[in-house]
């Protein structure tokens, strides 16, 4: 086969860097156009924002990416920075952490994603320290950057393969989030005509530590760092081999709940046995309560903020368990407890065989993007 040409990445793409409004300016915010920082970004599709601004904010702090722009963010402090690699899906406006690429003629706009996407340790090699913040891409680097690029009909056959794994990717997230408020319409209707008791009542805390020694590769491991915010669940899992301090075991079906601010409402129900940070609560229930009940009390807003009014510190707030376990919650009635049991784990055993898929989907398109973006696999005749 023939050996596709390397061409700069400043010759494929238009750059952009963006700002911040000044946030004292009313004008400026609680527009219609979605403003991201590298928090923003938590998968491929950037479906999130931290805040809209208004039109008058751009050119004045911020600067546009049209939809279909490809975004390279920088997060995490200097010693700890990653890379993330996103595409706009409608007009958006951007902070300093964030660079927009905007493909050139004759470059289609997802191969430039994929190529991006692909090497993201490559990009994480250009940031530089700047000082106390994210950090920085470094622009003339990075335009240099040297890309394999094939005539532009294999340049879409590519990006069609890899894009048709991202939608089924997508899907699935999707039927996941219905199947969490379906769960919750359910719980809540039958706790409506139901009992009242005390958090402290249906849950307990699992106190399973796990020593730094005993810790070893191949065990699954959640930090705080692993959960999306707004109760959107699991975002990734680590391996604990090699941690140099101790860890809480959970086994699958248990409640995990982020102690440490509250108010990110990061929780989820894993399917599968791990450990997770001392910052996370591992909540069971317990009899005659399971714990699809007690994910479901934990999903409530009302559960942040009650842990919120117990918890200490300011900048740093942590729920007091003796505080939250006095919470008075509404549940279904003992007769009804079973029959609602069953059908919220039946549903959470269909999230994660979804989130297993996401898992298996993930891992053939992590693999297959190097081999399609070096043309050592090719596409010719797949539409």
């Amino acid at each position: 086969m023939d050996e596709w040409p390397t061409v700069p990445l400043g010759d494929l793409a238009e750059f952009g860097s963006g700002g911040t409004p000044n946030m004292s300016e009313p004008s400026y915010w609680d527009g219609d156009i979605p403003w991201i920082s590298a928090a923003s970004l938590k998968q491929p599709r950037l479906a999130s924002s931290d805040r809209n601004v208004t039109q008058a904010a751009i050119g004045n702090g911020t600067k546009m990416a049209p939809a279909g722009s490809t975004l390279l963010l920088v997060r995490g402090m200097s010693l700890h920075k990653e890379i993330r690699v996103g595409r706009a899906t409608r007009d958006l406006a951007f902070n300093q952490d964030v660079k927009s690429l905007r493909a050139r003629p004759n470059i289609d706009e997802a191969f430039l994603f994929y190529a991006l996407d692909g090497r993201r340790d490559e990009l994480l090699s250009m940031v530089h320290s700047a000082g106390h913040g994210t950090g920085v891409l470094a622009t003339d680097r990075l335009k240099g950057m040297l890309i394999a690029l094939p005539e532009i009909d294999e340049q879409r056959r590519i990006a069609g393969v890899l894009g048709a794994l991202d939608d089924l990717i997508e899907t699935n997230r999707q039927q996941i989030s219905r199947l969490r408020d379906t769960a919750q319409v359910c719980f809540d209707a039958a706790a409506q005509v139901g009992d009242e008791v005390t958090f402290g009542d249906v849950a307990h805390l699992v106190r399973e530590g796990v020593s730094a020694n005993d810790l070893s590769v191949g065990t699954h491991y959640l930090g705080l760092e692993h959960f999306n915010t707004d109760g959107a669940g699991i975002a990734g899992v680590g391996d604990a081999g090699g941690m140099d301090s101790g860890k809480s075991r959970f086994t699958a079906g248990d409640v995990l709940y982020g102690k440490l601010r509250p108010y990110f409402r990061k929780y989820d129900r894993p399917g599968f046995d791990g450990v997770c940070s001392t910052e996370i609560w591992v909540l069971r229930g317990t009899e005659p309560y399971g714990s699809a009940t007690v994910a479901a009390l934990v999903r409530r807003p009302e559960f942040t903020d009650f842990a919120m009014q117990g918890s200490g510190g300011t900048r740093m707030p942590r729920a007091d368990w003796r505080h939250v376990a006095s919470m008075a919650v509404a549940v279904p009635r003992r007769e009804q407890l079973e029959d609602v049991e069953a059908h919220l784990n039946a549903l959470w055993r269909a999230r994660v065989a979804l989130q297993d898929e996401i898992t298996d989907l993930t891992r053939v398109r992590d693999e297959l993007l190097p081999l399609l973006m070096s043309g050592r696999v090719r596409v010719r005749g797949v539409a």
